[in-house]
């Protein structure tokens, strides 16, 4: 048969008696198709929304729900933390003593993996006048080799036993890393190099407890 033939056959209507042929849908292709229109419409409203909320003045309101949420945030972290405490000293024995630094510095000497790799949480004090007041650059950068810095990178190594002093804290004994100087510091002043790190959370929370409870 030619194509003219076939083209002329198709337009010829179906012989007499014969019944006509029905074209079937598949309804799997509908549905995702019909879906697809539906997440259209959805996300067109939600712009539409989106518009009007800006026109009339309401996204401020959304700002304040956002804060809302932050603020219910950072309320459980707290609760978390003093919960971390508690657990640690007691429900009642919150306050910095002898007797809780006592009790802590066995916990951390317990759970902190050493050597710890660690590093100045901010500028330890006697560099203050160097950076934000008139030391000398000259002195500053002399003195580094002899004291510790806050750019540098040091390893615990042991913990001091005693606690000589309340208002310092537990102590511990560093290396720096460049040099292997062996410096005794705070610990609340130091804080893990790796912020992923199991030791990270426990030298956070002893800085943010001695810090607030003292």
């Amino acid at each position: 048969m030619s194509k003219s033939d076939k083209k002329n056959n198709k337009s010829q209507p179906n012989p007499p008696g014969e019944e006509p042929k029905i074209i079937e849908i598949d309804e799997g292709v509908f549905g995702r198709l019909s879906q697809r229109r539906e997440k259209k419409k959805g996300r067109l409203a939600d712009l539409m929304k989106a518009i009007e909320m800006v026109a009339a003045g309401e996204l401020g309101e959304r700002d304040e729900l956002s804060e809302e949420m932050m603020d219910e945030g950072e309320a459980e972290r707290d609760e978390q933390f003093e919960n971390r405490i508690k657990a640690i000293l007691g429900p009642k024995q919150l306050e910095v003593s002898e007797t809780t630094l006592k009790t802590y510095l066995e916990f951390l000497k317990k759970k902190l993996k050493m050597p710890c790799p660690v590093k100045a949480s901010q500028e330890f004090e006697w560099e203050e006048d160097y950076l934000y007041g008139p030391g000398s650059k000259k002195e500053y950068e002399k003195l580094k080799k002899t004291r510790p810095s806050h750019t540098d990178t040091f390893t615990i190594m042991r913990f001091e036993d005693k606690i000589e002093c309340q208002e310092d804290g537990i102590m511990v004994e560093v290396q720096r890393l460049t040099d292997k100087k062996n410096f005794t510091l705070n610990l609340s002043e130091l804080e893990a190099v790796d912020e992923e790190s199991a030791s990270a959370e426990l030298l956070n929370d002893y800085a943010v407890w001695f810090v607030n409870y003292i």
